[in-house]
């Protein structure tokens, strides 16, 4: 048993966002997201598949579901990002959601039990970094999934609790600073 194969739009010369909705789009994702200097942020400058160069030119056939990698520019001033909540969310919508934000997914993990016939209804329970954090940009997320509902509900409540903190002591900071501003 073999995927279907589909012709593989070419996205180079595209913004990530419209890359990536292209590719999904047609039934395709991200390999990986490599980042290189350039003065366009976030503009996909070349597309590879299975180690070659993709061109307008390219008629080629890829198995439906496989990746891509993008060769996006960044400027050394717009080298960063910010880690979006993934808990919750189907490996699908975390993956196309960190890409969406310049990010690459990392090991995937899963819980005893899951199978390739119950994995779409599996949701993100752990992610390698909390949401909210800056990161540079191609940095990796490892996801760990489960199909069990309280544990995913407990970790998006830890999360949710946890952006507070980071909310709350940021808010004591920023006014501490103004107040040493104002006392100068």
């Amino acid at each position: 048993f073999s995927q279907k194969r589909l012709p593989l739009p070419y996205v180079a010369g595209r913004s990530l966002r419209q890359a990536k909705n292209m590719l999904e789009s047609a039934g395709f994702g991200i390999l990986n997201l490599e980042y290189v200097e350039d003065i366009a942020t976030n503009y996909v400058l070349e597309q590879l598949y299975d180690g070659v160069v993709v061109t307008e030119q390219s008629a080629i056939k890829a198995e439906k579901g496989s990746g891509v990698v993008l060769r996006v520019g960044v400027s050394p001033e717009q080298n960063s990002t910010t880690v979006p909540r993934l808990i919750s969310r189907a490996l699908f919508d975390a993956k196309s959601k960190l890409w969406e934000q310049g990010l690459n997914v990392g090991d995937v993990t899963y819980d005893e039990g899951i199978t390739l016939l119950n994995q779409d209804q599996a949701r993100v329970c752990r992610q390698s970094v909390l949401q909210g954090t800056t990161l540079a940009l191609g940095e990796k997320i490892s996801l760990h999934l489960t199909l069990d509902r309280e544990v995913v509900a407990k970790a998006a409540e830890e999360a949710d609790r946890q952006v507070d903190e980071i909310l709350k002591q940021q808010a004591v900071a920023d006014s501490l600073a103004r107040r040493a501003a104002d006392s100068l």
